[in-house]
């Protein structure tokens, strides 16, 4: 067993060499293409930090992130979570102000219109809280359908629909899917009303990993399952050239009975309301 968990350890320590080496170039990549690239840069403070149910931060937190769209679909994006209290502090380690998660992605998007396909990869790296720190990643793809370009006018009454498969390939061989749907309406010069809504389902050692623990008396989780459902609204206005700042709300609900009762042993609840504040300058 002593082995085993040497070996293991030892996988983790090339995996995340190889994870830093892939953010290195990623980041190569983009300062190379920065010339040629759209940038966005994203700011947006929330309530707390819920990610498909999993509570990272119960606080809030403040998550910035730099998007670049180079040539022929390629995008780059690193994101960051910052820990407004000391919601994950322990006695060794204070975490306010500090950053818990980096991820960086790497995606291309090569075609947009009534169909729009987009293929990417994915690192994370987590310190806090502790039952979640690590080093993983994983590769993704998606498919979107807007009825705006096929008919005009369907904006006005339907909404786009979305499918996305997420692969993680290092700690665990899991998958997650999830369905979506978003619309926006433009309810005066300036200012917009987005509403997006998305179902997820995880495969038996997606919900296993994330929403069962070592407690032996914790509730099992040995069955893949319709996972989350996360609705999410904001208000936009535009208040510069290339400047918007935002109004959001999120709810987070668990769906299957035996993921909700691990959450609420894991995570003290399973469902969750959320407030946050945006302001986005595209350059």
């Amino acid at each position: 067993m002593a082995m085993n968990r040497l070996a293991a350890d030892h996988r983790r320590v090339l995996a995340g060499l190889r994870l830093r080496r892939f953010a290195a170039a990623a980041t190569l990549w983009s300062a190379a293409t920065a010339h040629a690239a759209d940038a966005t840069l994203d700011v947006a403070l929330w309530s707390k930090y819920v990610f498909r149910g999993q509570v990272y931060t119960d606080d809030p937190v403040l998550q910035p992130s730099l998007t670049l769209a180079g040539p022929s679909g390629l995008s780059f994006n690193t994101w960051l979570n910052f820990d407004l209290t000391d919601a994950n502090s322990t006695p060794d380690r204070d975490t306010r102000g500090r950053p818990t998660e980096a991820d960086v992605t790497l995606s291309w998007t090569p075609a947009e219109g009534l169909w729009t396909p987009e293929v990417g990869v994915t690192a994370y790296l987590i310190s806090e809280p502790p039952g979640a720190a690590g080093t993983t990643a994983d590769a993704w793809a998606g498919l979107r359908f807007d009825p705006a370009e096929l008919v005009e006018g369907a904006a006005a009454v339907l909404p786009a629909v979305s499918a996305r498969v997420w692969y993680e390939f290092l700690d665990i061989d899991d998958l997650y899917a999830a369905l979506g749907a978003d619309r926006v309406w433009e309810l005066a010069e300036g200012l917009t009303l987005s509403l997006s809504a998305s179902v997820g389902y995880g495969r038996r050692p997606y919900n296993e990993y994330f929403f069962g623990g070592d407690d032996p008396e914790a509730p099992v989780v040995d069955r893949g399952g319709w996972n989350d459902v996360t609705v999410v609204a904001e208000l936009a206005w535009t208040i510069g050239e290339g400047v918007t700042a935002g109004l959001m709300g999120q709810y987070t609900a668990l769906l299957d009975d035996m993921i909700r009762a691990a959450a609420r042993s894991r995570y003290g609840g399973d469902e969750w309301w959320l407030g946050g504040a945006r302001v986005s300058w595209e350059f």
